[in-house]
């Protein structure tokens, strides 16, 4: 049962207390607001202590084990791991996958990392790691998480990876997985783009992940707007180029690539099944218990 929207709140933080009093006069927070609540934010960063998450019980764990046990990227990232387990992948001369190991991959992850038309066509072959965005985000995270390690011209399991994979349970792991992903992997590498402002918008948001966690916790299980929270995040961070005075499209579809498809694929947030276009979204039960964990827990 999904809880109370009153329940989601934690009770010190500056972000969900404002949100709470304009829900309850039936009003939004304004942009000056929203700097202020965040300003206030900021400073509580480095008292986290102040705000604490009750951990699950038995059942809730059990059902989130279910539910997290269905998510494509999870399984995925644990198949690529046992892949490992099993024999290391061979690396090109320049420490990316070889296309051998790209197509392996292709073949048996549920989700599809190859480009394809409407009609389910491939449109171009992949030849290198850097082509398989979504490859690429799996390898890079196990690395970054010291699940793996590179010798000889093969990526091996680490001694960590392998106490990964065998010792802990499936919502450990994920909880790890997002909790490394969000603070730990460098945004604007998972996402990589061609030119420096786009890479800017990357670490921008990664660096005001807080403030936006803290705000879509706020909310609770309320649909969020989605072309409203876009331009939203573009005006606070100042995220357009100088000079724009309309926030430009391929801007706000930026933002939305790193903050709603990443969480919509970590499958932290839903999109009504009212249409086949996304107006709107808003957490999942797991989303608000991975992301209240983020906001409030030192890592």
């Amino acid at each position: 049962m999904r809880q109370k929207k009153n329940d989601l709140y934690f009770d010190n933080c500056p972000i969900c207390q404002a949100t709470r009093n304009a829900d309850k006069r039936g009003e939004s927070l304004t942009e000056q607001q929203l700097k202020d609540v965040f300003a206030e934010a900021n400073a509580m960063k480095d008292n986290h202590e102040q705000n604490t998450i009750v951990e699950p019980d038995d059942e809730t764990k059990k059902q989130y084990t279910q539910i997290i046990n269905q998510i494509d990227f999870f399984h995925d990232f644990m198949l690529f791991m046992h892949t490992l387990s099993k024999r290391p992948l061979t690396l090109t001369k320049t420490g990316s996958l070889q296309l051998k190991e790209i197509n392996y991959f292709g073949s048996i992850f549920r989700h599809d990392i190859y480009h394809r038309d409407e009609h389910g066509q491939i449109l171009f072959a992949i030849r290198t790691e850097y082509e398989a965005s979504y490859l690429f985000r799996i390898r890079l995270l196990a690395e970054t998480k010291y699940l793996t390690y590179r010798r000889r011209g093969e990526l091996r399991l680490s001694k960590n990876g392998l106490w990964f994979v065998t010792k802990i349970d499936a919502l450990t792991q994920y909880e790890q997985i997002l909790q490394w992903y969000f603070n730990r992997g460098r945004w604007s590498a998972i996402h990589p783009f061609t030119d420096t402002h786009n890479q800017y918008i990357a670490d921008i948001l990664q660096n005001g992940q807080q403030q936006i966690w803290s705000y879509l916790v706020a909310k609770g299980n309320e649909w969020i707007n989605l072309t409203k929270f876009l331009s939203g995040l573009a005006t606070f961070f100042k995220l357009s180029a100088k000079g724009d005075t309309v926030i430009p499209d391929f801007t706000l579809r930026k933002i939305e690539r790193i903050t709603v498809k990443d969480l919509r694929m970590y499958n932290l947030i839903e999109y009504p099944d009212v249409s086949d276009k996304t107006v709107s979204f808003r957490l999942t039960e797991l989303g608000n218990y991975i992301l209240h964990k983020i906001v409030t827990e030192l890592f």
